[in-house]
């Protein structure tokens, strides 16, 4: 199922007509997309985290922890039982095919999680779902949401931020960021932009603007005729 303003119902018999809209947020690593998702969620947009979803895959007995076991050894897990993201990352430098088998195995209970969640806020009548995903263009999960949003940052402020993450190196970056798009390449596929090259009071000021934007833009997708809601049912 794809979540777009033009497939989702719409009560027309309780004139229900206030669309919720579902954006998905992306940048570059260390762009500050958990900091601007935060920001959203203080001026009441319902967030989700796919890296936070991917945590909870990556815990004990799960099946996907069962199948990355499998593939790489007992060695990825902690003491625990569950994936050791360090470990993980690391066998990734030396051996980057294992993105591909990471795709596989997380990204379709990703998906699966996340339109769950949707459902959940759209039920509860909420107006504003953010969605933060790391690969939302390359990982084609924008066939989840209705517009996009990108922080964007310069190269060196990115790069120095990450290098200041516990475990992350410069070998490790460089990995990561060959199946990542640039910087410049969101800009181009997103429809809105976040500057993070600024100041955190900056940021945030952003964040409120393009919030109260993002609500009119659901009040705006409103059909222009009953004949238009009976055709959207």
């Amino acid at each position: 199922m794809q979540y777009s303003i033009k497939s989702r119902k719409i009560n027309h018999k309780q004139k229900e007509f206030l669309i919720m809209i579902i954006v998905g947020l992306t940048g570059t690593i260390a762009s500050g997309k958990s900091t601007v998702l935060n920001m959203f969620k203080q001026v009441g947009a319902v967030t989700i985290s796919a890296d936070h979803l991917v945590h909870l895959l990556q815990q004990k007995d799960t099946e996907q922890t069962k199948a990355l076991t499998q593939v790489l050894g007992e060695e990825v897990l902690t003491k625990d039982g569950r994936i050791d993201r360090t470990v993980l990352s690391d066998k990734i430098v030396k051996d980057p095919t294992i993105l591909k088998l990471l795709e596989q195995v997380y990204y379709p209970s990703i998906k699966v999680m996340m339109k769950k969640l949707i459902q959940t806020a759209e039920q509860a009548k909420q107006q504003l779902v953010i969605i933060e995903i790391p690969l939302l263009f390359e990982a084609g999960f924008q066939s989840l949401v209705d517009t996009t949003v990108v922080c964007s940052c310069t190269d060196d402020v990115s790069i120095k931020r990450a290098l200041q993450r516990s475990g992350v190196t410069e070998e490790k970056l460089n990995v990561l960021n060959k199946f990542r798009l640039k910087d410049k390449d969101l800009v181009q596929l997103a429809k809105n932009i976040i500057n993070t090259n600024v100041e955190l009071e900056k940021t945030e000021a952003q964040v409120m603007l393009m919030y109260a934007d993002l609500l009119t833009m659901g009040e705006n997708a409103w059909p222009v005729s009953w004949s238009a809601i009976e055709d959207m049912q």
